[in-house]
């Protein structure tokens, strides 16, 4: 599944307090909002894909902010494939399992990114955990 495309629609930050005092809980979330078909040329042909929208919230509890961002993935697949996805979305809004894995983790490895830089711009917590060094610990007096 070659994935044609990928834009940001969206991004929208907002912090709700100037002072983060406590636990700070963060909550995200992926909705996949409308699944449709478009013609792009590719070459000197026309070519059918998928366009699919999305949105990815992150929330910063109690209060404290929210980031949102929306977007669209343009993914090509074969005619049966085409079908197959599109009649499963009709029905129940989903993407077939086999399909589903590559894309959400498209779109969540880019809007994490973009979420991470957003905090930062507004001075709100990394709403992921990121890799830290820790101080060595001195084990002279451990006598366990």
């Amino acid at each position: 599944m070659p994935i044609i495309s990928f834009n940001y629609g969206k991004m929208l930050i907002e912090k709700k307090k100037d002072q983060i005092k406590g636990d700070v809980k963060v909550k995200n979330d992926l909705v996949l909002q409308s699944l449709t078909l478009t013609d792009i040329d590719i070459g000197k042909k026309k070519q059918e894909v998928i366009k699919l929208n999305f949105e990815f919230l992150t929330e910063y509890q109690p209060g404290l902010g929210n980031i949102s961002i929306g977007g669209t993935i343009l993914f090509l697949e074969s005619a049966d494939n085409i079908k197959l996805i599109t009649d499963m979305w009709k029905k129940e809004k989903k993407i077939p399992q086999q399909f589903a894995a590559n894309i959400i983790n498209v779109i969540l490895t880019k809007s994490n990114i973009k979420a991470l830089e957003l905090s930062q711009s507004v001075n709100l917590p990394p709403h992921i955990r990121l890799p830290m060094i820790l101080p060595k610990q001195d084990f002279k007096n451990y006598i366990g």
